[in-house]
Formats: structure tokens, sequence, C-alpha cells
């Protein structure tokens, strides 16, 4: 008798995603890959983030649900996520939201506003509507703003927090010191897209 071999991710991947399609307020419109900008023909800076799975989808409503594996350039990366409308330059991208990834580089989260460590889970969720208004079309690009927290114990859950108080401070609610993304300048992470 074959045994069959499953990955934790793609269950919980199918979870997530028959989670999403079968609320009632959540009905996707809209659902793509995100892919490494290395991977794609973009001719401007890709940053080196690694990812292993990506997806962005849009509901109805306008949330933005993130699912990234293995995004590993660093755990605990905080990420910009911009809309650029089609015909538009990069420079002229649309900033949407924020995720944060934990410490194994992995996401499943909506977009939401982060200017604090405790805004990772509680920020207020943003919508495509309110950010880009009405377009017909375009895609994502997703930029890395570097480490929001560290994790010294060991058990996956960030201790300290990159804050304007100090690399290594422990209270959540003081604001990110993360440098603003830089459009003309820094490098795009993963951009939603198509692979095989």
């Amino acid at each position: 008798m074959p045994t069959h071999r499953f990955s934790l991710g793609f269950l919980v991947l199918g979870l997530v995603l028959v989670t999403f399609f079968f609320t009632p307020e959540a009905q996707a419109i809209w659902v793509t890959q995100l892919v490494r900008c290395a991977e794609t023909s973009y001719t401007g800076t890709c940053g080196g983030d690694s990812l292993s799975q990506g997806m962005i989808m849009v509901n109805g409503s306008g949330r933005v649900r993130v699912l990234v594996k293995g995004a590993l350039a660093d755990p605990f990366t905080l990420y910009e996520v911009y809309w650029v409308p089609v015909g538009a330059s990069i420079t002229d991208a649309i900033f949407v939201g924020n995720f944060a990834t934990d410490c194994n580089g992995n996401a499943v989260t909506l977009l939401r506003e982060i200017s604090a460590p405790i805004d990772v889970i509680s920020g207020p969720i943003v919508s495509m509507h309110t950010a880009v208004g009405t377009t017909d079309a375009g895609f994502f690009a997703v930029y890395s703003r570097g480490p929001w927290g560290d994790d010294v114990s060991g058990d996956c859950r960030p201790d300290t927090f990159n804050t304007t108080t100090s690399p290594t401070d422990t209270d959540p609610t003081h604001p990110l010191a993360n440098p603003p993304v830089d459009l003309t300048a820094d490098g795009v992470q993963f951009f939603s897209g198509y692979s095989h």
C-alpha cells in the first residue's frame, strides 16, 4: 500500500483558502501568486529575500490577505505592499499596507497599518478600495523594511523589538525604527504574478 506524504504548509494553505473562499463576507475577487522579483523579467532593482510559496488575495470588501512561506532574509521581517497601476512607473506605486513574518519567514494575515510591533496582530486592517480607489488593473509590489523583532528565548516569538527607543526594546507599543521604503532606490522583493 503506498504511503502518501503531504506538507503541513500545504494543509494550512488549503485550510486558509477554504476559509477565505467560503466566508460569506470574504468572496475572493482577485487571487494571484507572489513571485520573487529575481525570477521575473523586471529590469529594475530586485531584493534578495527567499520565498517558498506566496499568494495575495483581494476580497469583495477590499481586504487584502497575504500568505507567504519561507521569506527568510531575516526572521521577523516587516514588509510593505504597494499597488502599481498598469502603465504607471514603479516609483508611482500606491502604498496599500504592511504585513510581518514570523521566525520561519511565514505569514498568513490581512494587510494592516503597522507602525509599532503590537500592530502586527492588532493594527487597523486596510482596504484596497480606500488605499487605491478605482483603478482598472495593476499588480502588487512587495518591499522589505527589515527586521521588526528578534527571538532571544528561542520559542519563535519575538522577545525584543526594533523600535525608535532601541533595537532591543521590550515594549511592543513603541514606534518601529524600520526605515521607510524609497521607491526610487529600494529593491522589490516580490511581485504578484504567475509562476509554474
